[in-house]
């Protein structure tokens, strides 16, 4: 079985580059596993000479509008960051945030529509005990209703 290292799957990434002109779609959430993608697609571009950077890239996060403050702040950073770093070296990268439109947000969803098809298949409002909960996920938005403690904000604000 081969050894992954950084460097390994780097040099696998560029070759995947250089074998032909398909763009790339990159998703990007900014934790902790997009964020190491992220960083390995740039490595792999930068280590492919400048005029043989054609292959179109574009590292995408979808914004649900519910996440805390915190975290978009720092995903929307992030993004910048990747922009300018690609402008700088020329990588043919693109950073894109995609917002669903108004009539399509959260709130509109909870508030316009109320609770009867507002959670479309996700998580649902928890309106009383007998409303099924998101389970046992890792992580939820901030407006969550079934979590008795914000531990993505504590988390945050202790790094601050």
């Amino acid at each position: 079985m081969p050894t992954l290292t950084y460097d390994g799957i780097r040099d696998d990434l560029r070759a995947f580059y250089l074998a032909d002109p398909r763009p790339w779609l990159v998703g990007f959430s900014g934790g902790k596993d997009s964020t190491l993608l992220a960083a390995l697609v740039f490595d792999a571009v930068l280590a492919v000479p400048a005029e043989r950077r054609t292959k179109p890239i574009t590292i995408l996060c979808t914004d649900t509008r519910v996440e805390i403050p915190a975290i978009a702040e720092s995903v929307e950073s992030s993004l910048d960051r990747m922009r300018r770093y690609s402008q700088q070296h020329q990588l043919n990268i693109e950073a894109q945030l995609l917002k669903p439109p108004p009539e399509q947000s959260f709130w509109v969803n909870i508030i316009g529509r109320g609770y009867a098809s507002a959670s479309n298949g996700e998580c649902p409002i928890q309106i009383d005990t007998s409303t099924p909960s998101c389970g046992n996920s890792r992580f939820g938005c901030w407006t969550c209703t079934v979590v008795d403690r914000d531990k993505a904000s504590e988390g945050w604000l202790g790094r601050n």
